[in-house]
């Protein structure tokens, strides 16, 4: 994989554009209404709120990835000269910066030494060395860790969004930052400078003023006002401080499983070699297995007793099923859900988790 800067840069642009739509997508969907939707009373009516719906949704999303990621062996294995296609390995017993030189020269096909950067020619030097085995096997399930934190983050990230706007929600998930790095020095290992440590106490500064603001601006109150009418109809019902203080938290407690899941993936790529396409993918079939055994778990224990809440599989389903607005947003979270994976990951593989922490929260 090139590691080139205009790479990096393309998966950071990458990975922006998709966790932005998949924000908002996800948010448009928690305003379609799905029952009452002609009652006069806006109280009356019941909008889409099934967060663990949601974070199926998103796992079958990721799903796609190792459909796509089988679809391309199948091709290479079939369609393409095995001859070409496969990697020559480097016999070199005991690498160093005056042989590895002529070595990665050989690999590039007669390319001379002046065709490649200092960064690919760094890269490939630390490729060498690393020499990792490809993850395969039992060794696949390692990747169920980093799901498990998924599952846990990203069901409470859809609760904390029911109860709080887009922009709160995703300004507070810049606060992952702040646990990617306590995570790193403790796990992986990593040393901050101080300068890192002076961003992150602004990040935390930041992040209390976006909560605090969006306490104290909250309503407890009905707005009956021209321009409050208009807000409902564009973000939907206005929110209460209580509903706000509560979705602030859930937000918050969501970020430290979020980091896990980071440094999780990276802790099992400094040990094992795979494609970020199969990570996806991996990922989302483990995510699939585990969400789709707990949702009848959860309805028979919550749901069967709160008709229409956030555990009842049946009304999910059904507004699923049965709403076109909330079945298409689906698709495109699906869609824009996969997408954003497959950049983060792939950052994570050729920069840290710490970096992609900090493109996430420029969201």
């Amino acid at each position: 994989m090139s590691t080139s800067t205009a790479f990096k840069v393309s998966l950071a642009v990458g990975m922006l554009v998709s966790g932005t739509l998949n924000t908002i997508l996800t948010k448009m969907q928690n305003h379609v209404c799905v029952e009452n939707c002609d009652n006069p009373d806006p109280k009356a009516r019941l909008y889409y709120s099934q967060p663990v719906w949601q974070t199926l949704v998103m796992f079958l999303g990721e799903l796609m990835c190792m459909v796509l990621f089988a679809a391309i062996g199948f091709y290479k294995y079939h369609f393409t000269d095995s001859e070409n296609t496969k990697y020559q390995q480097i016999v070199d017993q005991t690498p160093n910066e005056e042989t590895a030189d002529y070595h990665i020269v050989e690999s590039v096909n007669d390319v001379s030494y002046s065709s490649i950067s200092d960064d690919d020619l760094d890269q490939q030097i630390q490729n060498m060395k690393a020499d990792k085995p490809e993850l395969s096997g039992a060794k696949n399930l390692l990747l169920w860790i980093p799901t498990a934190c998924d599952i846990i983050g990203t069901t409470l990230m859809n609760v904390g969004l029911l109860f709080t706007t887009a922009s709160v929600y995703q300004m507070l998930r810049g606060v992952v930052v702040i646990f990617v790095g306590l995570f790193s020095v403790k796990i992986l290992g990593h040393k901050l400078t101080r300068d890192q440590w002076v961003s992150l106490a602004m990040i935390v500064f930041g992040a209390l003023l976006v909560g605090t603001s969006s306490v104290i601006n909250s309503n407890d109150d009905e707005d009956t006002s021209a321009l409050g009418h208009l807000a409902k109809i564009t973000l939907g019902p206005v929110k209460t401080r209580a509903e706000n203080i509560f979705g602030i938290s859930i937000i918050l407690s969501a970020q430290i499983f979020g980091a896990l899941m980071m440094i999780s993936e990276e802790k099992i790529m400094q040990s094992y070699s795979y494609e970020p396409l199969k990570g996806v993918g991996l990922e989302g079939s483990f995510g699939v297995i585990t969400v789709g055994a707990m949702i009848p778990i959860l309805h028979y224990l919550f749901g069967v007793n709160d008709k229409g809440g956030y555990f009842d599989a049946n009304a999910g389903f059904s507004q699923i099923m049965n709403n076109q607005a909330v079945f298409n947003l689906c698709i495109y979270i699906m869609i824009s859900i996969s997408m954003f994976n497959w950049f983060g990951l792939s950052i994570t593989k050729t920069i840290s988790a710490a970096s992609r922490s900090t493109i996430d929260s420029c969201r």
